[in-house]
């Protein structure tokens, strides 16, 4: 197939939101070399803020003209600026955490900001991505500066074997991802969505087909593909942690979503029966490995492993019966886990670091909401929405999810889900008990688990490990601490409007998103 360039004015527009996050990412990077001692978030969040401006200015305006000059590559429809918007803001939220994290880490350093946009970049590009190349030059774009971001601390031994971990297993699955690209385009001739969907289906079809699901698998942290996930979300810098949980799913479950809708649903590909299978057994084994941890990363790295099996419920109920309505339930729970995930990291990030505690929260988080009573507060909301609870976004997010699965006859399947949701309650609540119902542990010293091996923290005059044992316990100034107070504010109101926001009035609730989710799912058939 043969493509004649033919450049359209409208290709500028389509563009501009990806190329102002990337010009704020090199504008840190070249200005960092001749100015020293600069809050570089302030100037990060310009570029993002400025980015959703463009990206919302576009909701009503197609850009068919641009999509054809760029022969399909980019896709502007509505699914793009639903996810595009939500990946901003994650990458928004994330900044401002590590900004408070960063008075103790010396994270404030402009290369971290640097990569977070161009990762940000990367998961544009992959949600709007309407070609399998393009789609995975934006899966590479975001995974390399998400590499070196989970290695950032680097005299830190776990944050460099979190490194470790995701490069070799993300390469891997990237080899197999553009494996299946070439299976594909050898049984398609094309790799373009629209001209797989309507190719005639082929055994190479159906295993390039595979591969790729493997490869999307991989990347939103689906069992049996998980194994990466608790032991890089533990080593990784807190703030890098909240912004793998959030964004990259965001990212990875949008590009799944488009290319299943698109390109996938045939009768003669069974991924009906295949994602069935992917989603029981990745809300099983996300919960019951749960069950058992005492590490609170660790443990909100196995519960995002779960919920991606619940989004993967609402896919399956897509492949069942066809209908959208289980990818706009996807939609509005990945905006809703969004909020729920950050606040509960930088709840974890500040108690962590404010009150004489580490990550072990059935020791160190003993009788802490009595020493924090709002950031205690605002945990237990957090953990109550990731349960499912009422009257919080996580309730009607899994409503939506097991209905829409309901009417696709996975009746089966949803029991499946109900149980799960029971028992992952058991495990959040443990966390309400450790900080409401222990009693008051005396104040100590934090035990560096990788004592005599690594540093506290990165960058010039770190202090050894055998230093730290006579070392005060570290605290987040107060000057720091604001920005972390915004977010958790931020995911609060967030959680609660999105489970009860009334549907009318001048701030959109919970009903007018869901219509915006269905609005954007729509706009892909």
């Amino acid at each position: 197939m043969s493509y004649q360039f033919a450049w359209h004015p409208q290709v500028w527009t389509l563009l501009a939101p990806m190329m102002v996050t990337c010009g704020a990412a090199l504008f840190i990077l070249m200005a960092e070399l001749f100015v020293k001692n600069v809050a570089w978030k302030w100037p990060a969040l310009f570029g993002l803020a400025a980015a959703t401006a463009l990206v919302l200015a576009r909701w009503n305006t197609p850009l068919a003209q641009a999509e054809e000059a760029l022969w399909g590559a980019l896709r502007a429809d509505r699914f793009t600026l639903f996810l595009q918007v939500a990946i901003l803001l994650a990458a928004a939220l994330s900044i401002l955490s590590a900004h408070s994290y960063g008075a103790l880490s010396s994270t404030r350093r402009g290369e971290f900001y640097v990569l977070v946009l161009l990762a940000t970049t990367g998961m544009m590009v992959l949600v709007s991505a309407g070609d399998l190349i393009t789609m995975f030059l934006g899966l590479e774009l975001l995974s390399f500066p998400t590499y070196v971001l989970c290695g950032f601390l680097r005299r830190q031994i776990k944050s460099n074997e979190s490194a470790l971990k995701y490069f070799v297993l993300g390469s891997f699955a990237s080899s197999i991802f553009l494996y299946g690209v070439a299976l594909v385009w050898g049984a398609a001739g094309s790799t373009r969505l629209v001209d797989i969907g309507a190719a005639a289906p082929t055994p190479l079809l159906l295993l390039g087909t595979l591969l790729l699901v493997i490869g999307f698998l991989f990347k939103v942290g689906a069992a049996p593909f998980h194994m990466w996930v608790p032991d890089v979300y533990e080593g990784a810098p807190t703030p890098v942690t909240m912004f793998m949980a959030t964004a990259v799913k965001l990212a990875a479950f949008g590009a799944f979503t488009r290319a299943l809708i698109v390109a996938f649903l045939r009768d003669s590909l069974p991924l009906e029966g295949i994602l069935w299978w992917l989603a029981c057994v990745t809300m099983i084994v996300g919960n019951l490995s749960a069950l058992t941890q005492v590490n609170i990363k660790r443990l909100l790295a196995f519960s995002s492993v779960a919920h991606a099996g619940y989004m993967l419920l609402g896919l399956t109920a897509v492949a069942a019966s066809g209908s959208t309505d289980g990818a706009a339930a996807v939609l509005y729970y990945l905006l809703a886990y969004t909020f729920m995930n950050i606040g509960a990291f930088t709840v974890v990030m500040l108690l962590g670091r404010r009150a004489e505690g580490g990550l072990l929260f059935e020791r160190d988080w003993s009788g802490i909401a009595r020493k924090h009573p709002i950031l205690g507060l605002a945990m237990a909301l957090f953990m109550i929405a990731l349960g499912g609870l009422p009257p919080t976004a996580g309730f009607f997010g899994k409503y939506s999810l097991f209905r829409t699965a309901i009417d696709a006859g996975l009746v089966s399947l949803v029991v499946i889900a109900v149980l799960n949701t029971l028992v992952s309650v058991y495990y959040y609540l443990r966390v309400i008990v450790a900080m409401y119902m222990r009693p008051e542990r005396e104040p100590s010293v934090p035990v560096l688990e990788s004592a005599g091996r690594a540093h506290a923290f990165d960058g010039p005059g770190a202090m050894a490990a055998e230093e730290i044992a006579s070392a005060p316990p570290p605290r987040l100034s107060e000057r720091g601490a604001w920005a972390a107070r915004v977010v958790v504010l931020i995911c609060v109101i967030a959680t609660l409007w999105l489970g009860m926001g009334p549907s009318r009035g001048a701030v959109p609730g919970m009903s007018r998103i869901m219509q915006w989710a269905e609005d954007a799912v729509a706009s892909l058939r």
